[in-house]
This record gives structure tokens, C-alpha cells and sequence, in this order.
């Protein structure tokens, strides 16, 4: 018999919250022709993570009320339901932008300043066209490799972790996380809504 206790501690988890909208997989292709329409008018957009890519310029959706009467809900009931905020925490936004990778284009590990939450709305995402892969904060994370891979997949605690993105979900995490999206391997483009917001108490 053993004469001590032992159990698990794990500190600084990241909370990462996921939600699908139904909203938008009813008029998928009205937000698409939307999200065109906003490209056109900023056919250059910016130089920021893109490799090759398109990114737009960071307030580009700030003002456009069809993307942000879909994703504004989705961000509120994350805000006030999934985080365990305090009551008078509220949010508004730092930049929303679109991103689009065309065939081999992809974007560098980066993190977001000056804000304190960030998410990406997978808005068309074919198969093979990049997943976001999310690096684990302990960058000399040295044990993954001797674990097993049933404890990995209860614990995340992985060096680097990958998500398959779906179509109408958003994804909201810390601005600090370090994070990428591979080279789209599709023979279609891929496209994704990017923010940042900043929080405040009332």
C-alpha cells in the first residue's frame, strides 16, 4: 500500500472559446458577396502576418454593418457568459479586418498588440487551404514528446496545437497567443475575418 497522495496540478491554462453560427451557413453566400464588395474597395490592403496574402487594412469592418451584426453577437455572449468576467466588463473594437489566401499563401506566426482578446470567423475554408495552429505560451516546452498521446489529448499540453477550421465558426483567444496558418494547399482561396478587442469595466 502507498503511504502518499498525488494528484495534478495544471497552472495557466489559455482559454480559447469556439462557437458555430448558423446564422451564417443559411446566407453563406450573401457574407461572401459582401466580404468581396469590402476587397474591391481595398484592393491592397496591408503588409502585417500575410505571406503573399491579402490582409486588410485593420479598420476596414469597422463600420460595416452586415459583417458586424453577425459576428458582434457571437462576441457579447462569449464576453458575458464563457469567460467569467466581472458584470461591468464590456468591449469594443481595436480592428477587424478580412484576410484571403489565395493557392500557396499563408501567414507567419505572429500575436496581437494592443488589445486584449483576439479571433479569427473562418468565413470560406476549402480542405487543405491552412489550419491555425496555436503554439503553446511555454515556448521551451521541452516534455511532449515523452508523453502519451491518450494524455496529450485530455491535457493539450502540446508544443503546438493545430484546429481545423469550419466554415461559420469563430474562434476567440488571447491577443498574446502565438499563432499561424500553413500554406493553403487548395486550388481555391481562403478567407477569414480577423479582430481585436479591447476590454473595459463600465
Amino acid at each position: 500500500m502507498k503511504s502518499f497522495e498525488s494528484g495534478s496540478l495544471f497552472l495557466f491554462p489559455t482559454h480559447v472559446t469556439v462557437t458555430n453560427s448558423h446564422e451564417f451557413l443559411k446566407q453563406k453566400n450573401f457574407y461572401v458577396k459582401e466580404i468581396y464588395n469590402q476587397i474591391a474597395i481595398d484592393s491592397d490592403g496591408i503588409q502585417a502576418s500575410n505571406d503573399k496574402g491579402y490582409h486588410g487594412k485593420y479598420d476596414q469592418l469597422i463600420h460595416n454593418s452586415i459583417i458586424r451584426n453577425l459576428i458582434d453577437p457571437i462576441i457579447d455572449y462569449n464576453i458575458k457568459n464563457n469567460y467569467g468576467f466581472k458584470d461591468n466588463v464590456s468591449w469594443s473594437y481595436n480592428s477587424i479586418w478580412i484576410n484571403l489566401n489565395k493557392p500557396g499563401c499563408s501567414n507567419a506566426p505572429h500575436v496581437h498588440f494592443n488589445s486584449q482578446l483576439s479571433g479569427i470567423f473562418y468565413v470560406k475554408v476549402p480542405l487543405n487551404s491552412g489550419t491555425t495552429r496555436f503554439f503553446n505560451p511555454s515556448l521551451m516546452y521541452p516534455l511532449e514528446g515523452f508523453k502519451l498521446q491518450s494524455f496529450l489529448e485530455r491535457s493539450l499540453e502540446y508544443s503546438c496545437y493545430i484546429w481545423n477550421p469550419v466554415e461559420g465558426q469563430l474562434l476567440m483567444f488571447p491577443s498574446t497567443l502565438l499563432h499561424d496558418v500553413n500554406a493553403n494547399q487548395s486550388n481555391d482561396e481562403r478567407i477569414t475575418i480577423s479582430f481585436n478587442l479591447n476590454l473595459f469595466c463600465k
